[in-house]
């Protein structure tokens, strides 16, 4: 088979989650003369590493409100016709 198997596309995806995580929590925790002493000179304000995490949360909390009330909107009444299912002819 010339095709990888989707197994080592979820196993790569997994170790790479752990790098980033780890590169992640080694910015937020680590103190700038360190980062300074390893080369790491350029980086975004600390202020990030609280920030992002929960804009992203929030994007989602609001991504399932917006999908809730979408459904609501689109739901037909009770008294609608359109609730009637089967095949009854």
């Amino acid at each position: 088979n010339s095709k990888p198997a989707y197994e080592f596309y979820g196993y790569a995806f997994y170790l790479v989650s752990f790098l980033a995580m780890g590169l992640w929590l080694l910015w937020a925790f680590s103190t700038e003369s360190f980062s300074n002493k390893i080369g790491f000179t350029y980086y975004p304000k600390r202020y990030w590493a609280i920030a992002l995490p929960d804009y992203i949360v929030i994007c989602i909390l609001f991504g399932v409100v917006i999908f809730l009330c979408y459904n609501f909107i689109h739901t037909p009444s009770f008294d609608s016709l359109n609730t009637i299912a089967g095949n009854n002819k």
